[in-house]
């Protein structure tokens, strides 16, 4: 496996896309959530991060809250992501008594299976659908499942405040 890290190439690249992200307005897309699209907002100020990929939605027909987070990162703060940040998301949000699961996922990089780049007529708009290079990066895929909304909103405030600040 090659690592591939966030550079700052990669990063403006990433942010162009994440600005059309705000911007969408068709339903599975669009950031309906304020606490999120702050998080968002939050996490890529850094240089040293960048999302991909997140979501916080609820099953249909449960009250189970999905929320996720795919990012990637570069080779210096790679040992702080995985040291503290990670394992102190997971000791607190690991939590019998509310209900909760928080694990993660670390992604090589990789060829994007979503991508539709042999389909110039029906480009989808967004790197994470079009470009078939869009997760050749090592990332990471942080999950939180929970049935309390208050316990989604301070996940990702502690999320966005812990990857904000590297």
């Amino acid at each position: 496996m090659e690592n591939i890290y966030l550079e700052k190439a990669l990063k403006s690249f990433y942010m162009q896309d994440f600005q059309k992200l705000l911007l969408d307005e068709r339903d599975f897309w669009k950031i309906d959530s304020q606490f999120v699209r702050e998080a968002l907002i939050k996490i890529n100020e850094s240089v040293n991060v960048q999302t991909l990929y997140s979501a916080s939605n609820k099953r249909a027909g449960s009250v189970l809250e999905n929320n996720y987070l795919k990012f990637c990162y570069t080779k210096n703060v790679e040992l702080k992501i995985f040291r503290e940040i990670i394992p102190t998301l997971i000791l607190r949000y690991n939590d019998l008594e509310n209900d909760s699961k928080c694990f993660y996922l670390f992604g090589e990089p990789k060829i994007n299976l979503n991508s539709r780049a042999e389909d110039n007529e029906n480009k989808f708009g967004l790197g994470c659908i079009d470009d078939p290079n869009y997760f050749k990066v090592n990332h990471i895929q942080i999950f939180l499942e929970c049935y309390h909304v208050n316990i989604s909103k301070q996940f990702w405030l502690e999320l966005s405040e812990a990857l904000g600040s590297l």
